[in-house]
This record gives C-alpha cells, structure tokens and sequence, in this order.
C-alpha cells in the first residue's frame, strides 16, 4: 500500500488480512515487549547492515510464507510520502524480491489522497476511499524480471491513486499488462466506516481486447469522523519511517535523544 502518514493505521486496523505479519529492521526485534510481540507475529527481521544477512533473510521469509501460507505487509515506498498533490516515491525492490522468490501474487490497496482531512495543524472529519486492485501473478518470474514488475506495479497504483484523489487531469503513462497478472471478474472491494459516496472508479484497463461489464465496485472508505469540535493539532513530530528496502512497517519510537538533536 502507500504509505502517506500515521494515519494509515486506521486503514491497517480495518483491512489487516488474517495469516499475515510485517517486516521490521532488526533493531526492533531487542527492544522490549514490542520485539517480542513482533516475534511472536511472525514478523520477519531484516538485517541492512549485512547484505548477505539481508538476502538471508528474505529467502527465509519466502520459504515461511510458502509453508506457512501466510502474507506479508509492506510499504514498497519505504517511507511516508503525505503531500498536497497525489504521487508516490519510486519503490524499494525488496519486497518484489520477497514476492518473486516466494512465488505468492502481489496485491495492491490504494488509499486515496488525504491531505484534505490530515496534515500538519489539520484533522478533519471525512472518509478516505481505499482501493484494492487485482492480484498479479509472479508465477515462473526470476530476479531478473523484478525491475519491470517493480515499474508496471507502481504505474498500476499511481493511476489508480490519480483516480480515486479526483486527479484525473495528472495521469501516469500507460503500460502493458503486467507480466502473470490475473484477470479476475471483478474488483475486490469492500466498504469500511460510514456509508460510501455514490461514486465508484474503475481500475483503468490497460488490455485492448473488449472486457465483459463487471458488477459495480463498492467503495472502502475509512471514517475519520471526530467530535465535534475535530479540527485538532497534527503531529510535528512524528517518528520517520526507516527505509530498508521498503519492508519497515514498524516506525522507531522517538526517544529523548532524537528529541535533543532535533531541538
């Protein structure tokens, strides 16, 4: 998913899927309580001071998922990217790595632009529409075809991130069909919250040949509806999100020491 700020939690806590679990760095594995409930999660530590740990680490991870079943959660942008005008940063390869190697398909949600509800000094009250876009395939990839699917993903997602923010006059450049992707019926999409807008965005169709009409998309949109009096302080300084190859979901806590280099 893009990550835009701390507010993706809400969006987390709603669409989690069972069986799944985060990446971490693995300085969070030994800090108290939250590394021992990390552990017991399944989550998996990556190493980025030791690159063949790292590499280690992924092929672990994908040996776990295929055994296990289970999925794995990522921030592909390795970090947040809240801004008034909808885009996102180029992706880390790592977690296309993961995938790749774990021969699972990659699933994308994106979650519309909300610089209108939340941003430094503003928190208003709104629903944020969340779009969950057809599986792709990464059957019979290799390493080498990661670069591409990274490129044709990010492309898919920064459309659809266009689409559902109301920036239809900005639009990423069309692709081919991503290599394995599948063709479902229909969209996968459920509501969250209050009840949605009468407004539904199709996924664009990059294939030429003529697709039989699908049944109408449902919106999932989550509610960041606050008392009444909702406009409220935003955080200045909330802790960054590390970048390691964009598997960090897990944001280091601040501590004083931060807090004395940043005063």
């Amino acid at each position: 998913m893009n990550h835009q700020s701390m507010l993706d939690i809400l969006i987390l806590g709603r669409v989690f899927p069972k069986q799944a679990s985060v990446t971490s760095k693995k300085e969070l594995q030994w800090m108290p309580l939250l590394g021992q409930f990390m552990t017991l999660s399944g989550a998996v530590f990556i190493d980025r001071t030791n690159n063949s740990s790292a590499v280690k680490s992924v092929a672990t991870a994908g040996q776990a998922m295929k055994e296990r079943g289970t999925s794995i959660w990522v921030f592909p942008e390795g970090t947040r990217t809240l801004s008034e005008h909808s885009d996102m940063l180029p992706f880390k390869k790592g977690s296309f790595h993961l995938a790749v190697q774990a021969g699972v398909p990659i699933t994308s949600l994106v979650c519309q632009n909300y610089w209108r509800l939340y941003h430094k000094g503003t928190f208003e009250s709104g629903l944020i529409k969340v779009k969950v876009l057809p599986p792709v395939s990464t059957t019979g990839l290799t390493s080498a075809s990661v670069s591409e699917l990274v490129v044709r993903v990010r492309t898919q997602m920064l459309e659809t991130l266009h689409d559902i923010s109301g920036d239809s006059a900005v639009a990423a450049p069309s692709v081919e069909k991503p290599i394995g992707a599948v063709e479902p019926s229909e969209h996968v999409e459920e509501a969250i919250g209050l009840s949605p807008p009468d407004v539904s965005v199709p996924s664009p169709d990059r294939d030429e040949t003529p697709q039989p009409p699908s049944p109408a998309p449902r919106t999932l949109a989550v509610d960041t509806s606050a008392p009444h009096d909702s406009r409220r302080n935003g955080s200045d300084g909330e802790p960054k999100t590390e970048s390691d190859d964009g598997m960090v979901l897990v944001d280091r806590p601040e501590t004083p020491s931060d807090v004395a280099r940043s005063s």
